[in-house]
């Protein structure tokens, strides 16, 4: 096993049977890059206090 398969980050559509996944990282990683990308198009990011 790899750092990719415990966490969860395994692209492979079936996944072998020697896997065991320990955490979701994946569904946390892509939540964060959804939040990201609406907060950049409604215009919430960057604000003042994160830029100079």
């Amino acid at each position: 096993m790899v750092t990719g398969d415990i966490l969860g980050l395994t692209l492979l559509p079936k996944v072998p049977r020697f896997v065991k996944k320990y955490a979701d990282i994946k569904s946390i990683i892509e939540a964060a890059i959804k939040q990201y990308i609406e907060e950049v198009k409604s215009g919430r990011y960057p604000d003042d206090k994160h830029s100079y």
